[in-house]
């Protein structure tokens, strides 16, 4: 049940929606669909596997993508989400992310509900920017990455993996309520980082910036620090 073939469409498409049938469970936008133009929104019900994804020659307006019985609790996007052009509002509801998610000109907001950004997983603007990403219900355990651009918000209800790691020319606010957890993760801005706040700053993290505005722990503060990054 779901989409299992190619499908290719030469222009722009209003609407795409895998999974509607509220009878049947387990759909999964499982092959790739590509769009020359702009997609206006798309609705997964189910999952989108490591086979699926979309590729889209603009921009992508809204993209949703809710767990239904069979689904939920697992990692939602496991496959490739590419964007040309910008992707506007992406919502996840009821798991993770251990797929890639593309926005080449930039990413407009991105919200986990339910689940995470898993080890594997990315989110990346290659020339633009990155609004907010909110993560409630996970943590950071893969690659958040901006080259090019400025990242406004990253904002968790979990924490950050020894995976993680954040690449952005700019972020304003780093929101973390648990722990960065020692052993490896890395953020490294080479503009300005503007505030962060954690639980626990494990040993081994590296935080690399430009220019630092706050760093603000309720617990331990073990970070490599390096200001001057760039």
């Amino acid at each position: 049940v779901g989409l299992a073939q190619d499908l290719v469409i030469n222009g722009n498409l209003a609407n795409l929606r895998v999974g509607s049938d509220t009878q049947v469970n387990g759909s999964v936008l499982g092959s790739k669909v590509t769009v020359s133009g702009t997609l206006s929104n798309a609705t997964i019900t189910g999952a989108i596997n490591n086979s699926g994804g979309l590729l889209v020659g603009r921009d992508l307006t809204a993209l949703t993508v809710n767990a239904d019985p069979a689904t939920a609790g697992t990692d939602l996007v496991g496959g490739t989400i590419d964007v040309r052009g910008t992707v506007g509002k992406m919502t996840v509801t009821g798991g993770g992310i251990n797929g890639s998610i593309v926005g080449g000109a930039g990413i407009t907001a991105l919200t986990t509900t339910g689940g995470g950004l898993d080890a594997g997983g990315a989110i990346t603007s290659s020339l633009g920017n990155i609004g907010t990403i909110r993560l409630s219900g996970g943590g950071l355990n893969g690659a958040v990455t901006a080259p090019n651009g400025v990242i406004t918000s990253i904002t968790l209800t979990g924490g950050m993996a020894s995976t993680g790691s954040i690449q952005a020319r700019g972020l304003t606010t780093l929101t973390i309520p648990g722990d960065i957890a020692a052993g490896g993760a890395a953020i490294n801005i080479t503009g300005k980082l503007g505030a962060v706040t954690a639980g626990n700053i494990g040993t081994g993290t590296t935080i690399n910036a430009g220019a630092l505005g706050t760093v603000r722990t309720t617990g331990d503060e073990l970070a490599n620090i390096v200001i001057g990054l760039g």
